[in-house]
């Protein structure tokens, strides 16, 4: 929604695509953003990232979910594949939003990866 590309905006954790320079722009399109995606308008073609970034002889890697808007996706990304794994934490610049139901919402989303969790904290 646009009210949490607000928040994050306001927490200095992100910027929108037209702050990006042209080499950060090239940069994310390779890696299969668009600006729309970037800017968490849409969500991101999740089959067709994966078919992009893992072909095959891929070995493996850790996403990671560093706060409640990104658990989703990176759930969603280590389930997809069996080579990618996940790690969910708070990420510094957001300790402010660390609480009790940070903390449980958290513990959901690693018990929702099961095995594919390989950390936790940040």
């Amino acid at each position: 929604s646009l009210e949490l590309v607000a928040k994050i905006n306001a927490s200095g954790e992100q910027r929108l695509w037209t702050q990006l320079s042209e080499k950060q722009q090239r940069s994310a399109r390779a890696l299969g953003f668009l600006p729309d995606t970037w800017n968490m308008e849409e969500a991101a073609d999740m089959s067709g990232v994966i078919a992009k970034m893992f072909p095959p002889g891929f070995e493996g890697c850790v996403t990671q979910g560093c706060d409640e808007e990104s658990f989703e996706m990176a759930k969603q990304l280590a389930l997809s594949h069996p080579l990618i794994y996940v790690s969910f934490g708070c990420h510094p610049k957001a300790a402010w939003s660390y609480d009790d139901d940070f903390e449980k919402t958290m513990l959901e989303y690693m018990e929702a990866c099961g095995k594919k969790v390989v950390g936790f904290g940040e």
